[in-house]
């Protein structure tokens, strides 16, 4: 929303909407991207590996059969 607002975008005009067109592929394309980057960074610094996996799948195991 506050994309389109940036670049004059009201629902209730429709000469608004050629205007913001530039908004509206910013939401859909550049916008989600940064966020889908930003995400894989953050899992390629998250400190779980294989092993810790492993114990916590087996830790899980035990818990689910008492």
């Amino acid at each position: 929303m506050a994309v389109l607002a940036s670049y004059g975008y009201d629902g209730m005009d429709q000469s608004t909407i050629k205007a913001s067109l530039p908004g509206m592929q910013l939401l859909m394309s550049w916008i989600p991207a940064g966020f889908a980057f930003a995400g894989v960074i953050l899992m390629l610094f998250y400190p779980l590996g294989c092993k810790q996996n492993q114990e916590i799948g087996e830790e899980l195991a035990k818990r689910s059969k008492l």
